[in-house]
């Protein structure tokens, strides 16, 4: 039992934790030999209660933050996470007579697996792999792979390095050995030089963005008396942003939690703020429209003219939209649900301004890795997040939500720019490196950046997860025919 917990404690480690906002990543190159070990030779009963052990242990260390937010949500999702594991675990298989397939299989199995959570369980697509989000030498393969390519490295190392631990012939150990140090040079060789081929930028031009980062404690925002108050907030931190000259402003998301267009008094400050500022704005509103309420990007120009409205598209259930709507007040007694109760956009937020074609997403969207690859493959210039994340005091919880944004820039190369309430608001350039840590978590700043507009079209942005896809179709023949 004592190889599941050091399992376990590697494997939080290596992500955003109480001890190391950044992780320290090394440590998933280890992680999974104690879990090896106590898999190894057991029946299937044994694999599944072994794998759900460890998954329970992994995810409530893994997403304590949730517990601010909403606690028996948290244990429900603690459990739901937990099937990934078990997964692995149950249909894990060593009696392979080729020896080189019986190290692909299981890597292959944790890939498999962690490809099917998203499908099963809306949004959560943060794999093994994220874990070097912060380790730029070692993400640059994900333009091909995915993350799930970063997941079958890592889990193949520490396959091997068990291997190495337990085969009595040399023959097996050599096997083992040649093969961490092809798959790491791959992956690093593939790092050092990819960043040479990267070129042919959509225009010589590169953009002033202001983010303004009011951190405003989302509750408030679900007060409509108090909205007047809330956009007096940001105007106050736009000021900050004038001297520069921005080529566009942006607010975070809701940060007007009301329909602006239908209420006089919210209409005239938006426009005051725009006149002020003399420059194009992106602000997060709820809008309305047929009697149905939207989670939504405006973007106006200089003179305060709408030019573009995304309605956000992947909503977050029990938070955004209420799956079960007759038993909506039984949720919010018990699961401390949130008011929003919003529809869902249809399509993709591509804005066309006066300075340039970019994309939009919404808070938990940069979890969606099918929704930022279809915004590159419009040929947008860069990508803005606009997030209210203020539901989350860990900064462990802002961190984490990044590391969907750095993967999203290196699969599909894009600039990205994260606006936030609370943090972290940065600009990821294509090569996954995060801007100076700046405005602080949970602070009231403002963010300058300057980004260029790039249009390359990787592998994944035409592809997408083939490699995950791969990976199942080689699990499925070799659990069959082995």
């Amino acid at each position: 039992m004592i190889y599941i917990f050091l399992s376990v404690f590697f494997a939080y480690l290596t992500f955003p934790n109480l001890f190391y906002l950044y992780g320290f990543s090394p440590l998933a190159w280890i992680f999974a030999i104690p879990l090896f070990f106590v898999l190894e030779n057991k029946n299937f009963w044994r694999r599944c209660l072994n794998g759900l052990f460890f998954g329970l242990l992994f995810y409530a260390c893994l997403v304590r933050w949730m517990t601010s937010y909403n606690e028996l949500g948290y244990y429900a999702f603690v459990v739901a996470l937990s099937i990934q594991p078990v997964v692995f675990a149950s249909f894990l298989k060593t009696n392979f007579k080729n020896k080189f397939l019986e190290i692909l299989y299981p890597p292959a199995l944790w890939v498999t697996s962690e490809f099917l959570r998203p499908f099963l369980f809306h949004g959560f697509s943060w794999t093994i792999g994220y874990s070097q989000s912060f380790n730029p030498g070692v993400i640059q393969i994900v333009d091909v792979l995915g993350s799930y390519g970063i997941s079958f490295v890592i889990i193949l190392v520490n396959y091997c390095l068990f291997k190495i631990l337990k085969a009595s012939q040399e023959s097996e150990q050599n096997l083992c050995l040649g093969t961490i140090v092809i798959a790491i040079s791959i992956v690093y060789g593939y790092g050092f030089f990819s960043p040479r081929f990267i070129h042919q930028p959509l225009s010589m031009h590169s953009f002033k963005i202001c983010t303004v980062q009011p951190n405003i404690n989302p509750h408030q925002k679900l007060n409509r008396d108090l909205v007047p108050f809330l956009i007096d907030q940001h105007v106050q931190w736009t000021q900050e942003c004038l001297p520069y000259k921005p080529d566009l402003i942006v607010w975070p998301e809701t940060s007007v939690p009301d329909d602006f267009r239908r209420d006089g008094n919210l209409k005239n400050k938006i426009i005051d703020a725009v006149e002020m500022a003399r420059t194009n704005f992106l602000i997060g509103a709820a809008l309305s429209e047929d009697d149905k309420s939207f989670n939504s990007a405006v973007l106006l120009d200089e003179r305060a003219q709408i030019l573009n409205i995304y309605h956000k598209k992947n909503l977050v259930p029990f938070s955004e939209y209420q799956p079960f709507k007759e038993m909506v007040q039984i949720m919010n007694k018990f699961l401390n649900m949130k008011s929003y109760e919003f529809e869902a956009g249809r399509n993709l937020g591509v804005f066309s301004s006066n300075f340039s074609i970019f994309g939009v997403g919404i808070c938990s969207e940069d979890a969606y890795p099918e929704t930022f690859r279809q915004l590159a493959l419009k040929n947008v210039g860069f990508i803005i997040l606009m997030l209210n994340d203020g539901w989350f005091i860990h900064p462990e919880a802002l961190v984490m939500h990044a590391q969907n944004s750095i993967m999203r820039a290196v699969e599909n190369r894009i600039p990205i720019v994260r606006a936030a309430n609370t943090g972290l608001s940065c600009s990821i350039d294509v090569y996954g490196n995060v801007s100076q840590q700046h405005p602080a978590l949970n602070t009231k700043d403002y963010f300058l950046t300057t980004i260029p507009a790039v249009s390359i079209k990787t592998f994944y942005t035409k592809y997408g997860d083939f490699f995950a896809v791969l990976c199942t179709v080689f699990v499925i023949i070799s659990f069959v025919f082995n």
